[in-house]
């Protein structure tokens, strides 16, 4: 055990060993070595000269080709070693029971299954039925355009046995649609339960801290602290018991603790799941069976495969169940997920960006 924090280093103290500081080191990997991680991943870092310790990946920087992880700053990495995703037992368990449900043609995982196995059975929101017309915003500030407003009024008026797809490239407003979706749920019915979710701490940090103040809404933000921005901490909650789990109606937390925490059993009017371009698969079906609704918002192009061998063993003897994890869940459905004859009816699309008068499809 080293003496000095190996990012700054500042010396040591008897009190940095009782309650550490967390901290962030810099790995270098070999060049031609594949970094097999995604931000925000957990990880088990085990040095060839030290103990083994576990921290969570910060950045990724490809062209320097080299790995940022937090981790308490007493710890240190050592000359060489390996890095590894860390093997969450929790979150395997849920990930292999909801691909066995749906392999199995378990309709206990309810609209999550019916959208992957039988679609044409799903009740696709109508244009006919919501205000697609612009209206005013509770979002200060905004100024809308015929493709949010369309998005806004699908995702504001989704039942129970519905689901709706947003796509469009960065930069489109995807997220501002979501902020104005929940602020329009929450003032038509206060007791309504919605989970915001995604892949990432910073995606859900960053709905939250413009959600926050909206009349009506108590939040909650499922986490633990080293994993919460400052600006939401005050909404942060890790204990099971704490009464707000009970109280609120809008939880955010990412895929991983929505599968693994407090709120695992709970069902929700409505499941969010933003940035879904960047949730790889079997991150993502766990949390999305907790919900009546779906919503996935996000970009079908470019998403990686699932990097799990073990997974493949529950999924290899439905060959319709195994293209779903070789691909984005969000491609999958986008692609062949709904019938055609309903699937213009619960997507929207950006093509261009919102100051150029986006058009839809």
């Amino acid at each position: 055990m080293h003496e000095r924090c190996p990012s700054c280093g500042r010396e040591f103290t008897a009190a940095d060993r009782k309650t550490p500081e967390v901290g962030k080191v810099e790995f270098s990997i070999p060049e031609g070595e594949p970094i097999n991680l995604s931000a925000d991943a957990a990880v088990l870092i085990e040095p060839e000269d030290e103990a083994n310790f576990v921290g969570r990946v910060a950045r990724i920087d490809h062209g320097r080709h080299t790995v940022e992880v937090v981790t308490r700053t007493y710890e240190h990495a050592g000359s060489e070693g390996t890095i590894a995703p860390s093997f969450n037992k929790a979150l395997y368990q849920a990930k292999r029971s909801v691909l066995a449900a749906i392999a199995t043609r378990d309709f206990g995982v309810g609209l999550l299954a019916q959208l992957l196995v039988s679609p044409d059975t799903i009740a696709a929101p109508s244009h006919d039925e919501v205000n697609t017309e612009e209206a005013s915003w509770l979002t200060e500030g905004m100024i809308a355009n015929p493709p949010q407003n369309r998005a806004v009024a699908l995702l504001s008026e989704l039942t129970a046995g519905q689901a709706v797809f947003i796509q469009g490239p960065p930069g489109t407003g995807k997220t501002t649609v979501i902020v104005e979706a929940v602020k329009r749920r929450l003032a038509r019915n206060a007791d309504e339960r919605i989970l915001v979710t995604s892949h990432s701490n910073l995606a859900v940090d960053n709905a939250l801290e413009r959600l926050a103040g909206t009349p009506g809404m108590r939040a909650v933000r499922v986490a633990r602290a080293e994993r919460v921005h400052p600006a939401v901490e005050r909404f942060r909650c890790d204990d099971e018991d704490d009464p707000r789990l009970l109280e609120a109606n809008c939880y955010f937390a990412t895929c991983a603790t929505a599968a693994t925490s407090a709120i695992t059993d709970m069902n929700f009017d409505i499941v969010v799941l933003d940035e879904s371009n960047k949730a790889r698969a079997d991150e993502a079906l766990p949390a999305l069976r907790l919900g009546r609704a779906l919503a996935l918002v996000g970009d079908h192009k470019q998403l990686p495969p699932v990097e799990d061998d073990a997974l493949y063993g529950i999924v290899e003897i439905d060959p319709g169940l195994e293209d779903l994890v070789n691909r984005s869940l969000f491609e999958q459905c986008w692609d062949g997920g709904l019938p055609e004859s309903r699937r213009r009816r619960t997507t929207t699309s950006w093509t261009t960006r919102p100051r150029c008068r986006p058009t839809t499809t």
